[in-house]
C-alpha cells in the first residue's frame, strides 16, 4: 500500500513509492530507482524521485547526474523529477493484466493479418 505524504497543505498529497516501484507518470511509465533530496534543492524536505525509463531520452542520464550518482542504470535512461509528478503507482497485477490483454489483442491482429495475406496471394 502506498504511504501519502503531506508536501505543503492538507490539499497537497502526494504518493510516495517505493525503490523497485513502476509508477506512470504524464507520457510513459517508469521504475523508481531512487527517492531522496537532490543535491541542487536547498530544500531537503522535498522528495525527488530517479527513474529508469523504459527507452532512452534526449536529456536521459545512467544515474550519475550533475557529478552526483544518485542510481545505476542503462545509458540515457535515467531522470531525476520532483515526487509531485507521479501519478500513480501501478501494481504488478495492473501490469500483468494489461500485457495479457496487449498480448491477446497483437494475438487477433496477428491472426488478422494473416488471413490478408492468404486472400492476397490467391
Amino acid at each position: 500500500m502506498a504511504l501519502k505524504a503531506s508536501m505543503n497543505n492538507d490539499n497537497d498529497a502526494t504518493i510516495i513509492p517505493k525503490v523497485g516501484d513502476v509508477v506512470l507518470l504524464q507520457k510513459t511509465i517508469a521504475c523508481v530507482m531512487y527517492i531522496g533530496p537532490a543535491h541542487w534543492n536547498d530544500n531537503i524536505n522535498e522528495l525527488y524521485v530517479g527513474l529508469e525509463l523504459p527507452e532512452p531520452i534526449p536529456n536521459g542520464h545512467n544515474g550519475f547526474y550533475d557529478n552526483t550518482l544518485y542510481f545505476k542504470c542503462k545509458p540515457k535512461q535515467g531522470i531525476i523529477l520532483p515526487m509531485t509528478t507521479i501519478i500513480k503507482i501501478i501494481s504488478p497485477q495492473e501490469l500483468l493484466t494489461k500485457l495479457t490483454s496487449f498480448k491477446t489483442k497483437l494475438n487477433q491482429l496477428n491472426d488478422e493479418n494473416e488471413k490478408i495475406k492468404q486472400q492476397i496471394n490467391k
